[in-house]
């Protein structure tokens, strides 16, 4: 078992950062939900791939229980941010996209939160920057890997 200082103080660190990233809405107008859904539908959207993310997928990637996701694309459908359709290979899978002609509004949201984070990278400096990026992907697989050996019941 790792130092309890340690522990508590990562524990501790990792409450803070994401206390601060939901609480202070990084874009106005959406939840920090709605905003993590866009994002990684607006990386699917240019990354040209036509193969389209599902709901489930949206669910994998986010943590989010299926209950949550419907209501959170419900209401980014609301605002015209995104578009479901019926997928045509599997009938049964909602295939979901941003909206093209939405884009423009994600992307002043996308920008507002990129000159936030390169405010902190101005007070951190690059190499400080480019190692955190690296703990952070670091850290979410261990813990993603933790839950799904929890999960399967391996220990």
């Amino acid at each position: 078992m790792q130092d309890r200082v340690l522990t508590e103080g990562l524990l501790d660190a990792w409450l803070r950062l994401s206390s601060v990233v939901s609480n202070n809405r990084l874009v106005s107008g959406l939840s920090f939900n709605e905003a993590f859904v866009l994002n990684l539908l607006y990386k699917q959207y240019m990354s040209k791939e036509e193969k389209k993310l599902t709901a489930t997928d949206l669910c994998r990637q986010t943590n989010t229980l299926k209950s949550q996701m419907n209501a959170i694309l419900t209401s980014l459908e609301k605002k015209q941010m995104i578009l479901r359709r019926r997928s045509m290979e599997d009938r049964r899978q909602i295939e979901v996209e941003i909206n093209p002609e939405s884009l423009d509004i994600f992307m002043e949201c996308h920008e507002h939160s990129l000159k936030l984070v390169a405010g902190v990278l101005d007070r951190v400096g690059e190499t400080e920057g480019q190692q955190a990026v690296l703990m952070l992907n670091k850290l979410a697989v261990g813990f993603e890997t933790m839950v799904q050996e929890k999960e399967s019941g391996i220990k």
